[in-house]
């Protein structure tokens, strides 16, 4: 008698396997977004840390004896953009590690969804004939 509480009904197995399904389906939609946005793999900022690189030196030239003093207005505007530009590299990367956290996330509750389903079809399927099966 205790055995059959433990056992889910046909009807709650199908509800169960529709149930994970649509989480797949869910799952499936924000990593192949992710995917199609180009944001699964590492982005490059080799150009953006050549141009700040540039940008330092030209700084590093104005400090210098060289008689750019004259330019201290532009130094000191650089050098505020220069950190904004860092900061926004910074946020860049960050946003791109996380994005490919996000989307190795999804891929691994993929697979155990898919293990899920799996498991619940052949508890729906046994002791059916084939063409019951689900």
């Amino acid at each position: 008698m205790r055995k059959r509480f433990l056992k889910m009904t046909d009807a709650e197995l199908i509800n169960e396997i529709n149930n994970l399904e649509a989480k797949k389906a869910r799952y499936e939609k924000v990593r192949d977004s992710i995917y199609f946005n180009g944001l699964s793999t590492t982005k490059s900022l080799q150009n953006l840390d050549t141009y700040i690189s540039h940008c330092e030196k030209t700084i590093t030239n104005i400090d210098s004896d060289s008689g750019y003093h004259y330019l201290s207005n532009f130094r000191t505007k650089l050098e505020e953009d220069l950190n904004t530009l860092k900061e926004y590299r910074d946020y860049a990367k960050d946003s791109n590690n996380k994005f490919i956290e996000l989307y190795t996330t999804l891929e691994t509750n993929i697979s155990i969804t898919n293990t899920q389903i799996s498991n619940k079809k052949l508890e729906y399927n046994k002791g059916k004939p084939w063409h019951k099966q689900y």
